[in-house]
């Protein structure tokens, strides 16, 4: 699916944080992931902004991921395994840093997996300061 094919409304449903905002990655797009070979993975609602770097063409990752904010795929509980088979469906190998620990995507990917690769997690002693400004 094409970047253009998605408008802005339908990308930011199940957006959580500023970092996964349309907006966010059109910017991401023009500078960060210039040049990079855009992979967005759909399933219903569900969305994995990826893409495929140049220097690397047969790892998937986030779009922006050098930024090193905490970051997850945009779905809910009905749409993430479906969204997780999507993935495995690409052929391509899976980088996805700064996952938060409960994020529902580690378990749907395992599952996905299951009987065709495999999932590993290298948990990072450092975590990520933030204010909540919720209220």
């Amino acid at each position: 699916m094409e970047f253009n094919d998605i408008s802005a409304f339908r990308w930011n449903i199940h957006a959580k944080t500023p970092f996964q905002r349309h907006c966010w990655a059109t910017a991401c797009l023009d500078t960060i992931n210039a040049g990079d070979d855009i992979q967005l993975v759909t399933y219903d609602s569900a969305l994995a902004p990826l893409v495929a770097k140049r220097s690397d063409p047969y790892r998937l990752r986030f779009i922006g991921d050098r930024i090193l904010e905490p970051y997850d795929v945009l779905s809910n509980n009905d749409t993430i395994h479906g969204l997780a088979e999507a993935i495995v469906e690409t052929g391509l190998a899976v980088g996805l840093r700064r996952v938060p620990a409960d994020a529902t995507v580690i378990g749907a990917l395992r599952r996905a997996y299951r009987g065709r690769g495999s999932v590993r997690i290298r948990r990072r002693r450092t975590g990520c300061p933030y204010i909540d400004i919720s209220d």
